[in-house]
């Protein structure tokens, strides 16, 4: 199984167990973005109660200290909340930044 086959099956894990939590899940395929996903969640149906999170899935948990800082400001910037999904010890795990 090739690298890209491994990132994109963690994607999907991710994106399954955000839904599992009642997000309605985005993968941004191929977008080499600032996040892999991004998870919206309405419980009330008020816009203003609208919980957006944009992560970035690392298999290795490791996030270059630029790329964490950017992923940081963006979601900052628009409001949201940040996470990164990795696995540790063959476990997921995931860290809001």
């Amino acid at each position: 199984m090739t690298q890209y086959q491994r990132g994109y099956r963690f994607e999907l894990e991710t994106k399954k167990l955000w839904e599992a939590k009642g997000y309605l899940v985005v993968r941004a395929a191929g977008s080499h973005g600032i996040a892999d996903l991004v998870a919206i969640k309405n419980d009330s149906g008020y816009p203003s109660d609208l919980e957006v999170c944009l992560i970035q899935c690392k298999l290795t948990g490791k996030l270059s200290l630029h790329d964490r800082n950017y992923l940081s400001a963006t979601a900052r910037d628009l409001s949201v909340s940040a996470a990164m999904a990795y696995k540790e010890d063959g476990k997921y795990r995931e860290e809001f930044i």
